[in-house]
């Protein structure tokens, strides 16, 4: 029982202010119907092409991260991933010069608990559709950071897909707690 609360009050701080919760790692037998949310459908082209960066059939827009309290070690990115080919591709690693660890993870309920777990196959992209890496869902997790991130500064992150390739992007910090990218002013 005291397992449970202190899975949910570390879930709780990570998305009020940044901690994390860790969990075993998620491989694709065992993956819990909600553990990768449904895919989205494609923006128009016009929107991919002023808003994304691309990558062969990839198109990423929207990447942000948030910034974390002064104490805390640990922080998530966010991104959309584009699929505008017409197969599916798996984004299967992150890295970061801002952190030493660098993982794949997702919210999933278990035993009426949210909790973290990491994708130990990736996760995949399906064709023709968009796929979000977001608060409360699937996530780029940054493990051991150094320093915090603060509001206004920029996170370079690495992501590699098995058959797109890798891209370094950067994640404008955005406020403590924030669900969406940073508005530009």
């Amino acid at each position: 029982m005291s397992k449970t609360i202190l899975t949910a009050i570390a879930v709780t701080l990570f998305f009020v202010v940044g901690a994390s919760a860790e969990d075993k790692p998620l491989t694709g037998m065992q993956m819990p119907a909600m553990a990768q949310s449904e895919p989205m459908e494609l923006p128009d082209a016009d929107f991919l092409a002023e808003h994304g960066t691309r990558l062969g059939d990839l198109v990423l827009y929207n990447a942000f991260t948030r910034a974390m309290p002064p104490t805390a070690r640990a922080g998530g990115g966010f991104v959309m991933i584009a699929n505008t080919g017409d197969s599916d591709d798996r984004l299967v690693s992150a890295a970061s010069p801002v952190a030493p660890v660098v993982q794949l993870h997702n919210m999933v309920m278990k035993d009426g608990v949210m909790v973290m777990r990491e994708f130990a196959d990736g996760i995949v992209i399906p064709a023709g559709a968009v796929t979000a890496l977001a608060p409360g869902g699937m996530h780029v997790m940054f493990i051991d950071a150094p320093k915090p991130f603060a509001e206004g500064e920029t996170v370079e992150v690495t992501l590699t897909f098995e058959k797109a390739g890798a891209i370094t992007i950067m994640l404008p910090v955005g406020a403590l707690g924030s669900t969406d990218m940073p508005m530009k002013h």
